[in-house]
């Protein structure tokens, strides 16, 4: 069996034409993985703002808490003391 110019030909065609679609979905994938690290920043940064928040609610919590415990120490009783 002898292999003619043209089966040659054909079959370069092929490959040049898989060399192609192979690029074609390698660059797809590339688009992907961009597109996936853009939206994985997005996320830690809601991640870090919802800690932000969180952190602020505690600070708040405490100065109200420590504020109630001031208040209720400060507070005269209109009970006259026994001496």
């Amino acid at each position: 069996m002898t292999i003619g110019k043209n089966e040659i030909e054909e079959r370069k065609e092929l490959l040049l034409n898989d060399i192609k679609a192979n690029n074609d979905k390698m660059a797809a994938l590339n688009r992907a993985l961009e597109e996936s690290k853009q939206l994985n920043f997005a996320l830690t940064g809601a991640v870090q703002q919802c800690d932000d928040f969180l952190q602020k609610l505690d600070a708040s919590d405490n100065q109200t808490a420590g504020q109630k415990a001031a208040k209720k120490s400060n507070t005269s009783s209109s009970i006259p003391a026994n001496n």
